[in-house]
């Protein structure tokens, strides 16, 4: 009996200051797995949203390349001249080797549609200009838009240049709706020749 109460007398449990050291250690340990968790949840946002832009504004910009290999540029007589979408004339790059072969607009005329930036989306237009809809998907931003079309003078009227005519597309957009450190900028470039050549 005498061995017994001793021993009960002996197992008195945790001291106070040994309880404040594990709480500091369990509190030390979850606040580096909590930073761990999300940091790693924030870079997961991030490449899902690097993703979803990339793959939107891919297929808008192949819309515009589907469109563009199946039909004519249109040129106004033997030059370009939608570079802004009202028929400005287009001017010539400057500080360019090439300047005299090329021309950069903000909106591509071709016989079957007509694309062009409007604010932060891309339109797209089939019946001339008359009606417009937009054709960038919901949680993407066009931040810039960029067409190059080559050759500047008109190749498919006669005296024209003997060439095919080729559009490069530059495309730079943004994610829409993420927090501003889960934006994501995405630039795109595509070249395509037009299959209609016709003299």
């Amino acid at each position: 009996m005498q061995d017994l109460k001793f021993k009960i007398q002996k197992s008195k449990g945790f001291t106070l200051m040994e309880m404040v050291v594990a709480v500091a250690i369990f509190i030390i340990v979850m606040t580096a797995v909590i930073g761990v968790f999300i940091a790693i949840l924030r870079v997961q946002r991030r490449t899902q949203a690097m993703q979803v832009t990339q793959q939107d504004a891919r297929w808008a910009m192949e819309t515009v390349a589907r469109y563009a290999r199946m039909n004519k540029i249109r040129y106004c007589g033997e030059n370009y001249c939608h570079c802004d979408g009202i028929n400005t004339p287009c001017p010539m790059v400057a500080d360019h080797p090439e300047s005299d072969k090329f021309i950069e607009a903000e909106a591509l005329y071709l016989e079957g549609a007509y694309f062009k930036r409007s604010d932060d989306k891309l339109e797209m237009s089939t019946d001339g200009g008359t009606t417009w809809s937009n054709i960038t998907p919901a949680k993407v931003s066009l931040e810039d838009l960029k067409f190059y079309i080559y050759p500047y003078k008109n190749p498919y009227e006669s005296g024209g240049p003997d060439e095919q005519s080729r559009i490069t597309i530059l495309m730079k957009t943004k994610s829409i709706g993420a927090k501003p450190e889960e934006e994501v900028v995405i630039n795109l470039q595509t070249t395509m020749s037009t299959r209609a050549y016709t003299r």
